[in-house]
């Protein structure tokens, strides 16, 4: 209820002028209605204008989240590009590189360690024929002198084996050699042997 501020008597109606005295009188804000039950003082009021449960705590307010950079998605995807450049350049090649000679060190060994065996065979060879000459009687050395210590002073170096190392031995097998004489010991048949047991060249 409201009352004039001049006379003091109850308005009535909408209060504008007072009814016993005429004063005019200022409008009034209207009161702002009273909270609902069991809402909690000063609490902010929940979604669609309803205030939240007695108790309960206003729901947290999450941070925003910051979006990825621009100039470091550049950094990675710059960097990831170098990376395959590098690998590019360098470790292919390589690669490539080391398959050709891997295939060039399996097709060799056979063919150029044969060539060394035949070279062998050869020098023993000659060691043979200087033997011949040295001796007044004209034959070919007896098998047991065709060695590295029989035939050392007429063969030096003497000869290695390319695939075992050392010196070539009459072993008629990988790398040696084989050495017959005639009975008569005018003749004399010799043999080198390459990588799989085979012969590879054979003198006379």
């Amino acid at each position: 209820m409201s009352y004039c501020s001049s006379c003091g008597r109850p308005l009535t109606g909408e209060g504008r002028f007072c009814a016993a005295c005429g004063a005019p009188q200022a409008a009034t804000p209207p009161s702002a209605p009273p909270p609902p039950a069991g809402a909690v003082p000063g609490a902010p009021p929940a979604a669609g204008g309803a205030a939240p449960p007695v108790g309960q705590a206003p729901p947290p307010v999450l941070p925003r989240r910051r979006p990825f950079p621009g100039w470091a998605v550049a950094f990675f995807v710059i960097l990831i590009i170098s990376a395959a450049s590098l690998l590019a350049v360098f470790v292919l090649p390589l690669l490539i590189l080391g398959s050709v000679f891997s295939a060039v060190e399996r097709a060799l060994p056979t063919d150029v360690h044969a060539a060394e065996v035949r070279s062998g065979v050869r020098t023993i060879q000659m060691g043979i024929e200087v033997w011949r000459a040295d001796h007044a009687s004209g034959r070919y050395p007896p098998v047991a002198v065709v060695t590295p210590e029989g035939l050392g002073r007429y063969v030096e170096p003497w000869p290695q084996d390319p695939y075992a190392g050392g010196p070539m031995l009459p072993t008629g097998a990988r790398g040696g050699y084989t050495y017959t004489r005639a009975a008569d010991g005018l003749s004399f048949a010799l043999g080198g042997y390459g990588a799989d047991g085979a012969v590879v060249l054979t003198v006379p």
